[in-house]
């Protein structure tokens, strides 16, 4: 399905509204970074050329469910307070709906049920909150490389008029789901860079 069809919490890019939210604002007891699941490699290559796994320590922590829980109650939060600005509403019930779709997969593997995708591009391809590093530790340093390369190739995509991976003029990138009473304002922002939030 093309990024133009998915609607946010379902889409590999997001706007930098929710990113910005996820790793910043204040009303959210635990920040997170809005990543796929590519950021998380199992295996890296030696110098020898060899797979060799990747230490837990360098490995991006996923919210518990009671962390998820929190994330789920701080953005419902923002989406009733009436000094929230239609962006911030938007913005918010798109990570409301990440958190409940993490808390479904996540529970649903606590208990050995089988989880069920649509397609391997679904189970890959949307939005995934993972613990946000803390500075100077060496995911910290991590994300920053990593969402520099990631903004130097969605850059590099839309100006060779590719949309895949990067933000095109979408608008279902502006809310959660079709059936979304919030919506942030258009047009959408593409994501920044780490180091610029």
């Amino acid at each position: 399905m093309p990024i133009e069809e998915k609607f946010a919490a379902d889409a590999t890019v997001k706007d930098k509204r929710v990113q910005e939210m996820a790793y910043t604002d204040v009303r959210m007891s635990v920040k997170t970074i809005t990543e796929t699941i590519a950021i998380q490699p199992k295996t890296a290559v030696s110098n020898a050329g060899e797979d060799v796994p990747v230490s837990v320590e360098s490995k991006f922590k996923e919210p518990s469910l009671i962390e998820l829980g929190q994330i789920e109650l701080d953005a419902k939060l923002i989406k009733e307070d009436g000094a929230s600005s239609a962006d911030h509403k938007g913005a918010a019930e798109i990570l409301e709906d990440v958190a409940k779709k993490q808390i479904e997969i996540k529970d649903k593997g606590e208990k050995k049920i089988s989880i069920r995708y649509k397609s391997s591009r679904e189970m890959f391809s949307s939005i995934k909150l993972l613990i946000a590093p803390q500075p100077g530790s060496d995911q910290y340093s991590k994300i920053l490389k990593y969402s520099q390369k990631k903004i130097e190739f969605q850059t590099y995509l839309g100006s060779r008029g590719f949309a895949g991976g990067a933000v095109v003029n979408s608008q279902n990138l502006l809310k959660g789901r079709s059936t979304s009473v919030y919506s942030m304002t258009g047009p959408v922002q593409p994501e920044v860079k780490y180091a610029d939030l």
